[in-house]
């Protein structure tokens, strides 16, 4: 008999299933079962089904605790309303451990970890100290960055998923024996806090008015949800993968009315985007907004699942989707996806990945299968996922999640800064547009508030502005010297019909400034790709003709100017050759770039009081936004396009 063989049904109650456990593996409990049961009894409702779940975890480790071991165990919550419920769960079944491995019960040390703006991290300290004299039983809500430290001296790293029926079941049947309860799989009990099903076991005096009751505490809590989760509509800077929640919204919505069967429902997508675009954020609100229960999971938290070994990895995938099928409709969020890489990709063990896609692969086959359950996917690069986790029926739809344009980060900026004019938040906008995540601005957030709370006052516009867009110490000769540059890229690109998006001189640590250009319309073309390179050399030519010489700054510039007109020369067919070769000779690039250098020349002395005048705005004013730019466009009678933005690399 194995640990997984225990039966997780209403119609068995725990103890008595753990006691023919132990008799299976030849292990003498200590204590009787009707002592054990008077223990489990005196928990509340919601407590008690914890401590069900929680026994069956821990009891591999009872030879560890019958060794003297002391066992910290990490409960992951689905939301702060499940921290306090989850810890005494988490003590009767460690008493209960104890008695079964044949020792005295230990102390168990409590760590509740609620995130809040003075208290930011686990406290390791004090994990550690509750260890040195026993137990340690550390509750969090899902999502909470654990340290490194704490990672590794779990014993048990526990996700809790939200209640599913046949538990509820369970609990409404051992507050009111001898009833017949039999729930339906009603969506909304997945949203029950344990708050919500104590009281209405504990309040009712029959099933049927807690079964009513269970109902509305179950809508209230869908409604309200974790209030630390925006509302969906509000998320911005998500594009495609906004548009897509909306619909699965949508047809969520019209299944439940029974206007569309389940199966009508997209199984699921691929979030693909840089880290701190808010993937995770992304699949927790839509969660929410649906009204569905959330099962957050990645291979870190499989792996960190009891000893490690494959059989528990595989177990822990399985869990992880039978546990969302008993609570449907429900969202699974699979983050951390490129952790896992393809079958046969020439990995280091790549049996042990073999097994781990397969299983995935299983759980994701056929939306009948897992009717009710959407999969979210996320990842940093999917260029190493297994292409069979891609296929119909899987994740199959890709959506990419970039970094925020200028028009996301401003709304994204006032809901982090709601007390600040937008006037005041839009050159911060304007400069960090495609380069700062959500995640940084909740940081710059948070550190314009310590910068005010340092001085003893409420924080202020010049807080942010100041950590946002710090005064520039850099002499000003060379700020002078980054104006030119960036001005003559601008001008250029004004001048081939296109106004860019922003020009900036605010340095960071990869460039001095920085101009998003947008992408001048073509046909490919050799003319497009050489008005291309000649805005790219733009700012070069600008320092030597109103400088009088250049800086090593412009040398990217070089790079990627060279790199276009070698494509041109080598394989592109637009050049002096024909045939397609990995690598173009050097005297024909070298002359087609000087002939185009030139061209940016001629086109800063044509317009090289435009240059200088638009570098004297920037001297002042740091940042300017599109508008601007038209405006001084519109000024000289320049013939402007607004185009797609393509933001050109720092110098």
């Amino acid at each position: 008999m194995a640990l997984a063989d225990l039966p997780k049904t209403v119609d068995r109650d725990f103890d008595l299933a753990l006691d023919e456990f132990d008799a299976a593996v030849g292990d003498d409990a200590p204590q009787s079962a009707d002592h054990r049961h008077r223990r489990f009894a005196r928990l509340l409702p919601a407590e008690r089904l914890l401590a069900d779940r929680i026994r069956c975890e821990v009891f591999p480790l009872r030879r560890r605790v019958a060794r003297g071991s002391n066992l910290l165990i990490l409960l992951r919550v689905p939301s702060a309303d499940w921290l306090l419920s989850a810890v005494p769960a988490a003590e009767a079944a460690m008493a209960d451990l104890a008695a079964r491995a044949g020792c005295e019960e230990r102390r168990c040390g409590r760590v509740i970890f609620e995130p809040s703006s003075r208290r930011k991290s686990i406290d390791v300290d004090e994990v550690r100290g509750h260890l040195l004299s026993g137990h340690c039983i550390l509750s969090m809500p899902q999502g909470c960055k654990m340290p490194p430290v704490l990672a590794a001296l779990a014993d048990l790293d526990m996700t809790i998923s939200p209640f599913a029926v046949d538990e509820v079941t369970r609990a409404l049947r051992r507050s009111y024996a001898g009833s017949r309860i039999r729930l339906g799989h009603e969506a909304g009990l997945s949203a029950l806090t344990p708050v919500d099903l104590n009281l209405a076991c504990r309040k009712s005096g029959r099933p049927r008015e807690a079964i009513g009751l269970l109902a509305k505490l179950a809508g209230s809590s869908a409604t309200s949800g974790d209030s630390s989760v925006p509302a969906f509509e509000k998320l911005e800077g998500y594009g495609d993968a906004k548009a897509w929640g909306l619909q699965m919204i949508a047809d969520n919505a019209a299944y439940r009315r029974g206007e569309i069967a389940g199966s009508d429902i997209g199984p699921g997508a691929l979030l693909v985007g840089p880290p701190g675009t808010g993937k995770t954020l992304f699949a927790n609100s839509l969660a929410k907004a649906a009204g569905t229960a959330f099962f957050p999971a990645s291979y870190s938290a499989w792996q960190g699942q009891r000893e490690g070994h494959l059989g528990d990895v595989t177990k822990s995938i399985q869990r992880t989707f039978s546990d969302a099928r008993a609570a449907s409709p429900a969202i699974v969020f699979l983050d951390e996806l490129d952790a896992i890489p393809a079958r046969n990709a020439g990995a280091r063990h790549d049996d042990w990945w073999g097994a781990i896609v397969a299983t995935l692969l299983e759980e994701l086959d056929g939306t009948d299968r897992r009717q009710g359950v959407v999969v979210v996917g996320a990842c940093n690069d999917d260029r190493g996922l297994d292409r069979a986790l891609v296929r119909a029926g899987r994740l199959d739809r890709i959506i990419r999640i970039d970094l925020p344009d200028e028009a996301a980060l401003t709304k994204i900026l006032a809901h982090h800064l709601p007390n600040l004019p937008l006037d005041q938040l839009e050159p911060i906008a304007i400069t960090h547009a495609g380069t700062m995540s959500g995640a940084d601005v909740a940081r710059l957030a948070r550190d314009a508030r310590a910068r005010a709370r340092s001085r003893g006052r409420a924080m202020e516009p010049s807080d942010v502005l100041a950590t946002a867009l710090p005064v520039d110490e850099r002499p000003e000769s060379l700020r002078r010297r980054i104006a030119i540059h960036e001005a003559g890229h601008a001008v250029v690109g004004m001048v081939q019909g296109a106004v860019p998006r922003s020009v900036s001189i605010v340095g960071d640590h990869s460039s001095g400034g920085r101009v998003i250009t947008p992408a001048v319309g073509g046909e490919g073309v050799l003319p497009d790709i050489e008005k291309t390179v000649i805005r790219t050399l733009a700012g070069r030519a600008a320092e030597e003709i109103i400088l009088g010489n250049v800086s090593a700054g412009a040398s990217n510039d070089l790079e990627r100017a060279t790199t276009l007109v070698a494509q041109v020369e080598a394989y592109l067919g637009l050049g002096s050759h024909l045939a397609a070769v990995t690598g173009a000779e050097h005297a024909p690039t070298e002359r087609r770039l000087r002939r185009l250098y030139g061209e940016a020349a001629i086109l800063i002395l044509t317009h090289k009081s435009d240059v200088v005048a638009l570098a004297d705005r920037l001297m002042k004013e740091r940042v300017m936004g599109q508008q601007a730019l038209k405006d001084f466009a519109c000024e000289r009678c320049w013939q402007t396009l607004t185009i797609q933005p393509v933001e050109r690399p720092p110098d």
